[in-house]
């Protein structure tokens, strides 16, 4: 909560190391560990994956030593790309400089869906 009060932004998940878990191993006690998902806004076109990745990273650039002065220790990127026939997929030097130039994991994740009007 005090990361999302500091960087003005509504996590679309998170949860405090002392929430009870409903869920997993951890069900019925504390987490443990505090956990935010920062989700791109949904104007962003879902077609255009490349618009919401530059700003997540855009947003992650600009409040990095931030996000870990508040306590964050493991930090990635975790893109799922949903396709069509075939996931090809390609990244301006730009964009990959971008993604460099935190320091961070970044995890790809392709799920193939039936119907693009579906997302």
């Amino acid at each position: 909560k005090l990361a999302s009060e500091n960087l003005g932004i509504s996590f679309s998940r998170y949860h405090e190391i002392s929430d009870i878990a409903e869920i997993g191993i951890n069900k019925g006690n504390n987490y443990g560990y505090g956990y935010a998902e920062i989700v791109p806004p949904s104007s962003f076109d879902k077609l255009d994956s490349y618009s919401g990745l530059e700003w997540l990273l855009d947003f992650i650039c600009e409040r990095l030593k931030d996000i870990y002065s508040l306590g964050a220790e493991d930090i990635y990127i975790d893109l799922a790309v949903y396709y069509e026939d075939q996931c090809n997929l390609s990244f301006s030097p730009e964009l990959l400089s971008k993604m460099a130039s935190l320091k961070v994991p970044v995890l790809i994740s392709c799920y193939q869906y039936d119907d693009i009007k579906d997302i």
